[in-house]
């Protein structure tokens, strides 16, 4: 049998060629999507660019864009998500100042080939609080990523009746290789827990937190 999200996931990156990297009426471009990639533009005057993203996201914050083919003078647009409170970037190594979160940036500039944008986003742990029945309990995510307890990657199932999550919680190690979607090695105080990505939690049939 198929669930809505086992079809909708692959459908997503099927459509990544339609909103990655956009360009408006006026000539405006969009970059919309975020991780490493190559990604190839044709422009309504012919003209195709191309725009690599050297980066680690979303395990880490930093993308690196170059941009190739791309001259003369035109408006570029970058997402910054909701929960980046604190975005950096750069253009060519000079620092440019960025709306807050849940906006685009305006990089209106002459532009010549290669290029660098640079963005740093904002990784901090946040901590969101439920309520009615999940009253006293919160989600941990990180960047985009929602953060759960597996059993199947921690045995120790009462560590989270003993570690209070909030602002003194911090991530040790990211492990990109033993899970999908990775694993993060946190620490409160004394204790340690290790949370995997919603993409990963279940996929062995084990029961998870979120």
């Amino acid at each position: 049998d198929l669930n809505c999200c086992s079809v909708n996931a692959p459908r997503a990156f099927g459509l990544l060629s339609d909103w990655a990297v956009m360009e408006d009426a006026n000539g405006g471009l969009y970059v919309a999507f975020y991780g490493p990639s190559e990604q190839f533009l044709t422009l309504q005057d012919g003209r195709t660019i191309r725009i690599v993203q050297d980066t680690a996201y979303p395990y880490d914050g930093t993308v690196r864009l170059t941009i190739y083919g791309l001259d003369g003078h035109r408006p570029l647009y970058l997402r910054i998500p909701h929960w980046s409170a604190d975005t950096r970037l750069t253009v060519n190594g000079e620092p440019v100042s960025v709306p807050p979160a849940a906006s685009w940036v305006r990089l209106d500039r002459l532009w010549q080939d290669g290029d660098t944008v640079t963005v740093d986003f904002d990784m901090t742990l946040r901590f969101q609080a439920g309520g009615g029945d999940y009253a006293g309990k919160c989600a941990i995510f990180r960047g985009p990523l929602l953060l759960c307890f597996d059993p199947g990657y921690d045995r120790n199932t009462s560590i989270l009746e003993d570690i209070p999550a909030g602002p003194g919680m911090e991530v040790l190690e990211i492990d990109t290789q033993s899970a999908p979607g990775g694993l993060f090695t946190c620490r409160c105080g004394d204790k340690r827990v290790t949370f995997c990505d919603l993409h990963a939690a279940g996929v062995s049939g084990t029961p998870y937190t979120t």
